[in-house]
């Protein structure tokens, strides 16, 4: 029985199209060589790149600044927050700067390439760092720190109210400031500890090391876990060691050595060892005579092997006897070093209002505006075309994929190199070609009827994807996004967050191989299952699918259905919500 008679929902529906309209969202460039300083309001996301002439451009946030968008820096400009409040994305990209001294940044921060990002001030929710990136914090107050790929960061004061943790190559040095939760190093990456309060825990896991020098550790220290496989070294430069209250020479210790057990010295600095350790798989924990001049010589894993035990009967290596490790190790070194430098891209950006045809290869990031008198810039990506960074529209702009490739190689597994996002109420289609991550946000509206799009995909905000054909991987849908299938194959699953809404076009459909009807169903519904059916193009639909909070799934009849009764109409032949 219906619970609302189908003339109702029209009405109803048609009364929410033109009273919640959404808004409009425009781009604010700066790109003149010159400083500027913002006190207001600001609606529309705003982007900082050097004068035609090369020249850095300047962009203070002054108190009374607010804005809930999107701002980034390119080239050499700078951002100075000295009192604003930034409720979006605040990114820093090439060789840029931005200084935090006083406001807040309520959304992620990140910087790549080799930008620079200065604290000291203000209140910072999420701080990340890629590339070759460096941070460098002396007061304030951040949520959590990450650094990834061959990032730096150094943290002379202030506070990380969660945990500081670095990846791949990145390295961490913490000379002061209070850490509330975990300071963790994974994959090879290195922390060094030389003072400050770290109050919970410091972990060494997969191949990293970490060097303790000074500070206080409130927690336990964990060289490795009990999951995966690890090499990690936790190194104490110090005097006075003893483990369980028994003095213990240095050298490196495993778990053929100490499991685990109570650790106490005295630091380089002369703060106090205190703690509780554990020792995992091929993980070990080594006390080392501070002695800068070897250190420069060796390295510390040279100072390591001055005495190396894997288990008691090992051999020990006299402080003067001459190894040929260290060497190899400091060659290792200098080679890693050589072969690891990562380059930066720069960005391009088109604003003009007209068309622009790329068919060759693009090594920067490609960024599409309006102009300034509000006309939309369509950039079309054609046979031969390849985009190999990111590639984002806004405004009213348009992006076509008409053949090419916006596909590049991952700099590493933690941060992805290449996208095509639509933000505001830009427009993006598929034709052919390949896209990876294909990202609707605000309210944009993304069409796909042929080509290959691959993970990630989804709709965010309040955007709309449309697809007709081509193949594309998992789907997913969240906050009051819609997308609607009327063919292509997908390889993965489809998924439905918050208000979004999935509706499916076709006929014969059947959920975990029961035949259902056309209709609306929630969470309360079908949680999950496995949808079948033939899509409107003749496509065979075949994937599994979840549903979640307040969204849901549609499944509409033919055209000439749609047609009569609308999207609403098709759904009142069958609404349902338990």
């Amino acid at each position: 029985m219906l619970s609302i008679k189908p003339i109702r929902l029209s009405i109803l529906c048609m009364w929410l199209c033109v009273f919640s309209l959404p808004k409009t969202f425009a781009s604010i460039l700066y790109k003149d060589g010159a400083e500027h300083n913002v006190d207001y309001g600001i609606f529309e996301r705003l982007f900082v790149f050097n004068s035609p002439s090369d020249n850095p451009t300047t962009v203070n946030f002054l108190s009374g600044m607010v804005t809930n968008l999107e701002c980034a820096v390119f080239d050499d400009s700078v951002i100075n927050n000295y009192g604003g409040a930034l409720g979006s994305y605040l990114t820093a990209w090439e060789n840029s700067q931005i200084t935090v001294s006083g406001g807040s940044v309520d959304d992620w921060f990140r910087a790549y390439d080799s930008s620079h990002v200065t604290i000291s001030g203000g209140y910072i929710e999420d701080l990340d760092a890629f590339g070759s990136s460096s941070i460098t914090i002396s007061n304030g107050s951040i949520g959590s720190l990450g650094l990834w790929d061959d990032a730096q960061a150094t943290v002379e004061g202030g506070l990380i109210e969660h945990s500081l943790f670095t990846y791949w190559s990145s390295h961490a040095t913490v000379l002061a400031g209070i850490i509330n939760q975990d300071v963790e190093a994974s994959m090879t990456s290195q922390i060094t500890v030389a003072g400050g309060l770290i109050k919970n825990n410091l972990n060494a896991v997969s191949n990293s090391r970490i060097i303790v020098k000074g500070g206080s550790i409130a927690g336990n220290i964990y060289a490795g876990s009990d999951s995966y496989s690890h090499n990690s070294v936790i190194t104490f430069l110090g005097s006075d060691f003893a483990i369980d209250g028994v003095p213990v020479d240095f050298g490196q210790y495993f778990v053929g050595d100490y499991i685990g057990g109570h650790i106490t010295g005295v630091l380089a600095n002369g703060d106090l060892l205190d703690n509780d350790f554990f020792i995992y798989d091929k993980a070990s924990i080594e006390l080392v005579i501070p002695e800068p001049a070897t250190f420069v010589f060796l390295g510390l894993g040279g100072v390591a092997l001055l005495r190396k035990k894997k288990n008691r009967s090992a051999k020990t290596f006299g402080r003067n006897q001459v190894h040929s490790k260290p060497i190899f190790l400091f060659l290792t070194c200098l080679l890693t070093l050589g072969i690891c430098q990562q380059d930066a891209f720069s960005a391009v950006y088109f604003d003009d209002g007209l068309v622009h045809d790329i068919d060759y290869e693009v090594s920067e990031m490609v960024l599409a505006f309006d102009s300034i008198s509000g006309d939309p810039t369509t950039v079309n990506v054609l046979t031969d075309g390849w985009i190999k960074y990111y590639l984002d529209v806004y405004d009213h702009s348009r992006i076509n994929v008409a053949g090419g490739s916006v596909y590049g190689v991952p700099q590493s597994d933690a941060i992805m190199t290449n996208h095509l996002w639509a933000f505001d109420n830009s427009q993006v289609t598929v034709s052919s070609g390949e896209v990876k991550d294909l990202c609707a946000l605000d309210n944009s509206h993304v069409t796909v009827s042929g080509g290959t799009v691959y993970w990630p995909f989804g709709a965010n905000g309040n955007s709309t994807i449309d697809i007709s054909g081509g193949s594309f991987p998992s789907l997913d849908a969240s906050e009051n996004s819609q997308v609607n299938i009327s063919g292509g194959l997908s390889t993965g699953r489809y998924e439905a967050w918050w208000n979004s809404t999935i509706t499916f076009v076709g006929s014969s459909f059947a959920i975990d191989g029961v035949p259902v009807d056309f209709g609306q169903y929630f969470p309360s519904d079908y949680a999950s299952g496995h949808l079948t059916g033939t899509l409107d193009s003749g496509d065979l639909l075949d994937n599994d699918f979840f549903i979640h909070n307040n969204a849901s799934i549609v499944i509409v009849p033919e055209p000439a259905t749609i047609t009569l009764l609308g999207l609403a109409g098709a759904i009142v032949l069958r609404r349902r919500r338990g």
